[in-house]
């Protein structure tokens, strides 16, 4: 109970909200992303069970690599841009291979490079979606900062459990939407691929590709409502400092 009255409290703040919502959505869909992972990699992409380990590991490359992006990203654009650029590059790279099997591509390949190539763009699209939650942790310390200067308590802990709470809430939700979906596309359940008819293929390849990147494409609609920005940001750093002379010299 008091978890969620701290999570409340945290809310109040405009740009912390704005924030904890991009994270809830966000990771929600990447939850689905996620758990629909076995079934379009074995329906979808004609893969064996020995390839699905291999195609989950290419989150590595997104943990190697996502910094340096979102360092990058953050020094040249600001913030918000540069989260719409993580999502819209994310999901270009994690979606392609659903667009290859549309255009009837993804046939013509033979297991190896298709996986080859799968596990690649996989991998580039995760270095975004990690560099996309950098940059969203890099503004909440941002709205620590206005937090501080409205109440003048810094509380950490406070806003990083919320965000902790909207993370893990999502895990559940992901699993929970996705189930959804392939209900709502009567996808089989449980059926060998050669079982499952054509149509509820095609139905997967939608769902799990162009429905879920204009989906995850509107998590820029939340993220672009964000108030603050570098002047602002700079504005609020120097009213801190200022303050805290005030308080040393009285």
């Amino acid at each position: 109970l008091l978890a969620f009255i701290d999570v409340f409290r945290t809310l109040k703040l405009d740009s912390f909200r704005i924030l904890f919502f991009a994270i809830l959505v966000f990771c929600t869909l990447a939850g689905v992303v996620q758990t629909l992972l076995i079934y379009v990699a074995t329906y979808v992409f004609e893969f064996q069970p020995g390839h699905l380990a291999g195609l989950a590991s290419s989150v590595l490359v997104g943990i190697l690599f996502a910094s340096v992006v979102a360092q990058g990203l953050s020094r040249r654009f600001d913030k918000k841009r540069a989260l719409s650029m993580c999502v819209i590059i994310g999901g270009a790279f994690a979606f392609s291979p659903q667009i290859l099997y549309f255009g009837g591509y993804l046939g013509q390949l033979d297991d190896t490079v298709k996986f080859v190539l799968i596990f690649s763009v996989n991998g580039i699209s995760q270095v975004f979606f990690i560099a996309y939650m950098i940059l969203l942790d890099s503004m909440l310390s941002d709205t620590i900062d206005e937090h501080q200067l409205n109440t003048g308590k810094r509380e950490e802990g406070l806003f990083f459990a919320a965000r902790s709470f909207a993370t893990k809430a999502s895990y559940g939700l992901g699993s929970f939407f996705a189930g959804i979906g392939l209900d709502i596309i009567r996808f089989p359940q449980s059926a060998s691929p050669e079982a499952v008819p054509e149509i509820a293929v095609i139905s997967l390849a939608i769902l799990s590709g162009p429905v879920l990147f204009v989906l995850f494409l509107g998590t820029c609609l939340i993220s672009n409502r964000y108030p603050l920005n570098q002047q602002r940001h700079q504005e609020i750093m120097a009213r801190i400092a200022a303050n805290a002379r005030v308080a040393t010299s009285s």
